[in-house]
């Protein structure tokens, strides 16, 4: 029996467990909160109910003082619009009448003309364009070249003629100065000294030397009876009427 016990194998190892393998997942992300649920709108009922005990338990706050209401504006009274005055036929202005001295008779007669014609003595007389020499200039000539169309002039001195009873004689403008009217702003006729002063200033020295005696008589529409104006003095040269020495 001792014997038995001692040859009995000893008792094997207890199995090992069975390796489990666990794999580690990470946890899933918690779901989002859900949306709030919009706020019940309060009954008007309600808030009134509740607004009502409150204001009868509170003090009754005092009103604002309300800003005064705007005067009201006077009612504007209508504008009339003015009717505009009738309209009136207007004239056209007469020209003035220049009170200048008139030249006729003897005198006019004997005036210095256009082409040398009259008694004037060393006038320098001939045909137009001339350069001086030999008597050539007809300086009158120019003048009239000069002033055929100036309507204005014409006019003036017609008037003057007409208002003085003077048909054929001339309108002094010039005597050794130029004459100047009552009421005019200048001496002279504007339309005589201009053409003066582009005729003469731009004649050659030769016709601005001539001598000239006696009068000098500008036909203002080339006709014996139109008007016209006399210049001139005792003895005298054209470069006279321009004030050069």
């Amino acid at each position: 029996m001792i014997l038995g016990l001692s040859m009995r194998t000893p008792d094997a190892p207890p199995p090992e467990p069975p390796v489990t393998l666990i794999e580690l997942m990470p946890p899933e992300p918690p779901p989002p909160p859900p949306a709030p649920a919009p706020a019940p709108e309060p009954d008007a009922e309600p808030a009134a109910d509740v607004q009502a005990v409150e204001s009868s338990d509170a003090a009754p706050a005092p009103e604002p003082a309300r800003a005064p209401s705007p005067a009201p504006r006077p009612p504007v009274a209508a504008r009339k619009t003015p009717r505009p005055p009738p309209e009136v036929p207007t004239r056209p202005a007469e020209p003035s009448v220049p009170d200048l001295p008139l030249i006729g008779g003897a005198r006019l007669t004997g005036a210095l003309r256009a082409g040398g014609g009259g008694s004037g003595e060393d006038a320098g007389g001939g045909g137009p364009g001339g350069d001086g020499a030999g008597g050539s200039c007809d300086m009158i000539g120019r003048l009239e070249r000069a002033l055929r169309d100036d309507a204005e002039l014409r006019r003036a001195v017609a008037a003057t003629l007409t208002a003085r009873n003077a048909a054929g004689q001339a309108v002094l403008v010039w005597d050794g100065d130029w004459l100047q009217s009552p009421g005019q702003s200048g001496k002279g006729l504007a339309g005589i000294r201009q053409a003066v002063a582009v005729e003469v200033g731009f004649a050659p020295r030769a016709c601005k030397d001539e001598q000239v005696r006696g009068l000098a008589v500008v036909a203002l529409d080339g006709t014996a009876n139109g008007p016209k104006v006399a210049l001139g003095t005792g003895t005298w040269r054209w470069r006279d009427l321009l004030g050069i020495d």
